[in-house]
């Protein structure tokens, strides 16, 4: 599967935003040692389901992740969460710094 399409349109390789446990399961049967997962969307999750479970969902598809030799990156503006959930976010994954 190339992609998952993050969106309230019923079509192929979408996902309702607020279904979080059928992303989950979707990418926890696709996860393999050579799988990796970008995450484009934080802020829409977030819109749509709220901080708190949108970091449960992070907590538990990283820990999927390394047990399955797979990795998972998401990207966010530092502008788009406020101080707290930033370090909530940091404290949970490993942050890369792209230049």
């Amino acid at each position: 599967m190339p992609y998952i399409w993050l969106t309230k349109t019923e079509g192929e390789n979408t996902i309702y935003p607020t279904n979080l446990p059928k992303l989950l399961h979707t990418m926890v049967t696709h996860a393999n040692g050579n799988t990796a997962f970008i995450l484009d969307g934080l802020e829409y999750l977030i819109l749509e389901n709220g901080f708190e479970s949108v970091m449960k969902f992070l907590s538990s598809a990283r820990d999927y992740m390394i047990t399955k030799g797979s990795i998972l990156i998401t990207f966010v503006g530092e502008k788009t969460l406020d101080d707290h959930q930033l370090a909530v976010l940091k404290r949970e994954l490993k942050e890369l710094e792209i230049i």
